[in-house]
């Protein structure tokens, strides 16, 4: 199997965070929508209630739509490194999930010892699953505890570990320019639309200007009236400002 990788950037990463079966219906509405969606980015709901195998079997079957699948767990791999490690295994054993979106924050590497980023992408790696490394996240509170000189930190380690994507907050626009800056990333944005002015488009475009590759986005996309024909429209505004 060779390596994996999302589709080419700049696109769209609908964020289906819903149970099993709406999951369906969301992603049959895109289904016809090659170019503009790199990826569908699936919740811990879309597959607890069911179990893995029949989420598999339903969304492959079923889904309509020939994409990469992101696991976001909401927040995975936080833990220390043998159970993010055990993580890791157990959901890339299903062969369901194409990347696993981490939040390593656990366990930092100490001498000798692997902390919890190697042993995520490590791990991911060894499965064949791409990484995908939260570095800030969205919320207007996210560095309390988390100073940016530390994000900035966990960026470098990325990098220096050869991770390709991480999330960074479009929230914030202009800290996704100093993690281009720090790595060769594809900067994965969420926190378009409600979390920031409730402008899909404006949001999306300010993002993509700013140094985001692909940017996830969920009511933004199923609340509207036509989530097709919105997907497009933010489409064509993304590749405007990406050019």
């Amino acid at each position: 199997m060779g390596e994996r990788k999302l589709k080419r950037a700049p696109g769209i990463i609908p964020a289906v965070d819903v149970p099993l079966g709406k999951a369906v219906l969301l992603l049959n509405e895109l289904k016809e929508l090659k170019d503009e969606i790199t990826a569908a980015k699936l919740g811990y709901k879309v597959s607890d209630d069911v179990g893995k195998l029949v989420a598999k079997t339903v969304l492959r079957d079923h889904a309509g739509i020939d994409l990469p699948f992101i696991l976001d767990y909401q927040k995975a791999c936080t833990d220390v490194p043998h159970v993010i490690e055990n993580q890791v295994r157990d959901w890339a054993s299903y062969d369901m999930f194409d990347a696993i979106i981490g939040d390593p924050l656990g366990a930092g590497s100490h001498r000798e010892k692997k902390g919890a980023l190697e042993a995520f992408v490590e791990t991911c790696y060894e499965c064949n699953v791409i990484p995908i490394v939260v570095i800030e996240k969205t919320s207007p509170g996210a560095t309390r505890y988390s100073s940016l000189e530390k994000c900035e930190e966990l960026a470098r380690d990325a990098r220096d570990l050869g991770v390709n994507y991480v999330v960074a907050p479009a929230t914030r626009p202009e800290r996704i320019e100093v993690y281009k800056r720090i790595g060769d990333f594809e900067v994965i944005s969420p926190g378009v639309g409600p979390q920031k002015t409730g402008n899909v488009i404006e949001d999306a475009k300010n993002a993509v200007r700013h140094g985001a590759d692909h940017l996830v986005i969920g009511r933004g996309i199923f609340n509207a009236a036509n989530p097709k024909e919105m997907t497009k429209k933010i489409y064509e505004a993304l590749l405007e400002a990406y050019g």
